[in-house]
């Protein structure tokens, strides 16, 4: 329990803790792990410190620490929470779909906002260990050497849990299934309007890099050979591409079917298609993420002109097939949401 009157007037710091001595002379402490611009502050930084009304502040690195905080039950990271503080480069929502749990979930109990039963925590950290050895198996096999210090371990660590995340996409069987599909799909569509037509590189891995972490996704390259007059016929060769066999899956016609009915309104332009047509070259894309603006009349009072609101609708999708998993449909979808914004390569955030 924390004192309502609590008033720290002494700190110090050792090893991984913050230790603070309040106005009767009893001291406390709370691991620097919460803290995660103290934790990797210079010792002088450290120092530039003062004492407000209800905490302490750090200007010069903009941290913030209360003096309740000394006092709180949580003040010491379980086991749990220490794993994923002690290794930020660790994606939160992936390693939530790697061991099936949601998201938003796993980071309460990391935060301290939710607390696990013991059942659900020891639970947690088995999948943890388990991909450990995993861990520590790709490491034998590829001989890597982690050094003693922190850039190298996190670096290492890092390297070792994107090639998890990737083996596990490669060799998921929907994933795999749906690709298959796809390919196929797009590569007859392609034999329709050129020749020579074929998969010149089958099922890699795609880093998409966000503002809100790293997707991966599988890629296939296909290619044909378009007729010499094709500049004179590209709306009939792209006519013959749409819908896209990545948007429909197939067969085209029953899979339009059953999107239409299950959506029930007109997509509009997203997944349709976009392109630049210069000096007679065509690059286009399906759009297969989309914000879209929409007008509606709001409610105003009797008489007057109705005002239009205008709101913004992020849409995107993913592929249902029968080895699908609800919940992890769902998470990819939330995942695809991020606005294409570059934060400032010189801030922490």
């Amino acid at each position: 329990m924390m004192s309502q009157t609590m008033k720290i007037i002494k700190i110090w710091f050792k090893g991984d803790y913050l230790y603070g001595e309040d106005d009767s002379g009893k001291t406390y402490r709370q691991s620097l792990l919460w803290y995660k611009k103290l934790r990797s502050a210079t010792a002088e930084e450290r120092e530039q410190y003062t004492f407000g009304f209800d905490g302490i502040h750090w200007r010069n690195i903009d941290e913030d620490v209360s003096f309740e905080s000394f006092a709180y039950d949580d003040a010491e990271p379980t086991k749990l929470q220490r794993f994923f503080l002690s290794h930020p480069e660790i994606n939160i929502a992936e390693f939530a779909r790697l061991i099936g749990m949601n998201p938003s979930l796993l980071r309460n109990y990391i935060n301290g906002f939710k607390k696990p039963s013991k059942e659900r925590e020891q639970m947690i950290i088995q999948k943890v260990n388990n991909i450990g050895k995993e861990y520590m198996a790709l490491a034998w096999n590829r001989k890597l050497s982690i050094a003693s210090t922190n850039w190298q371990v996190r670096t290492s660590l890092f390297s070792l849990w994107s090639t998890i995340r990737e083996k596990r996409l490669l060799f998921d069987e929907k994933e795999a299934a749906e690709h298959a599909t796809i390919v196929d799909l797009i590569r007859n569509d392609l034999s329709r309007v050129a020749e020579n037509v074929g998969v010149d590189k089958y099922r890699y891995i795609d880093v998409l890099h966000t503002n809100k972490g790293d997707i991966l996704q599988t890629s296939s390259e296909i290619s044909g050979r378009l007729p010499e007059d094709y500049r004179q016929h590209l709306g009939e060769i792209l006519d013959a591409q749409l819908p896209a066999g990545s948007i429909t899956g197939a067969p085209k016609d029953k899979t339009m079917q059953i999107i239409h009915e299950a959506e029930g309104y007109d997509r509009g332009f997203y997944t349709g298609i976009m392109g630049i047509y210069d000096q007679g070259e065509l690059n286009s894309a399906v759009m297969i993420r989309f914000v879209e603006e929409e007008a509606s009349p709001s409610k105003t009072e009797k008489g007057k002109n109705p005002e239009v609101s205008r709101e913004l609708y992020f849409k995107a999708g993913g592929g249902i097939t029968s080895k699908s998993d609800c919940r992890r449909e769902y998470e990819e979808v939330i995942q695809k949401i991020y606005l294409p914004i570059q934060e400032n390569p010189s801030s922490e955030y």
